[in-house]
């Protein structure tokens, strides 16, 4: 609020520091209005039910990052959750590090490694010990074949 006056309260349950996205606060595993405080829904495509929007990181260590439609976070692997239409991805053999290393940056996202030091179950078997660089690909183009 302009004046200083508290917009909401609400106990959010917490378990990394919030994060802000546009006219959205994601706070615990759950985006919220931020003026108003309330979770925001989205429609489960197989109910039809709206359901809150969350992000579920796996209860791991690694701290969430975000950018306008994007959240990130480690869930034993790098992931990621579009806000726009709740589609999640997880790039399967790299591992975040426990602390903030997945940035999104000038419109690409770069993830330096920072799981080396780590000795929890994640870090060992199949992560790759890199860094990486993740840029926006074109929109595919629909391929129509034609008869000769």
């Amino acid at each position: 609020m302009r004046d200083g006056s508290v917009a909401w309260t609400t106990i959010v349950g917490n378990l990394n520091r919030p994060i802000l996205l546009r006219d959205s606060l994601l706070a615990g595993n759950v985006l919220r209005d931020l003026a108003t405080g309330l979770p925001l829904e989205k429609k489960d495509p197989k109910s039809g039910k709206d359901l809150p929007w969350t992000v579920y990181n796996g209860a791991a260590c690694g701290t969430p990052s975000a950018c306008d439609n994007t959240v990130f976070w480690r869930a034993g692997s790098t992931g990621w959750r579009d806000i726009r239409d709740g589609t999640l991805s997880q790039f399967l053999g790299v591992r975040a590090g426990c602390f903030i290393n997945i940035l999104p940056v000038g419109g690409v996202v770069v993830e330096p490694e920072a799981s080396s030091g780590c000795n929890c179950s994640y870090g060992y078997g199949y992560s790759l010990k890199c860094s990486v660089a993740y840029s926006p690909a074109p929109p595919a183009k629909r391929v129509v074949p034609t008869m000769p």
